[in-house]
């Protein structure tokens, strides 16, 4: 196995990881004052997500990429904020259709 698949086949873990958390350990705190393992997962998704449709999508289609600055600490909060409105079942979803096309590129 190249090092570009044994990469990728880490990163597709995430997918089994996230596949199998528990019902009742999806709301808990990893720490104190931290963040939910929902809001961990849903934060991952939208990173997954943004990097899908501002960089990969455009590259595979020739497309030019925008830079554009982002407030990492607006875009986190507002990951918490999106996985609130969706269920477990709806991130995991996402999760696995963004997860899954990251992969592919």
């Amino acid at each position: 196995m190249n090092e570009k698949s044994q990469l990728l086949e880490e990163f597709k873990e995430w997918i089994c990881f996230v596949s199998e958390i528990r019902e009742m350990d999806w709301q808990i705190k990893i720490a104190e004052d931290k963040w939910s393992v929902h809001d961990i997962v849903s934060h991952i998704l939208l990173w997954d997500k943004y990097f899908y449709e501002a960089a990969i999508h455009p590259i595979l289609n020739n497309t030019p990429l925008t830079l554009i600055q982002i407030d990492f600490n607006q875009f986190n909060q507002d990951a918490v904020e999106f996985g609130k409105t969706k269920t477990k079942e709806e991130i995991i979803e996402m999760t696995i259709q963004y997860r899954n096309m990251n992969c592919r590129a």
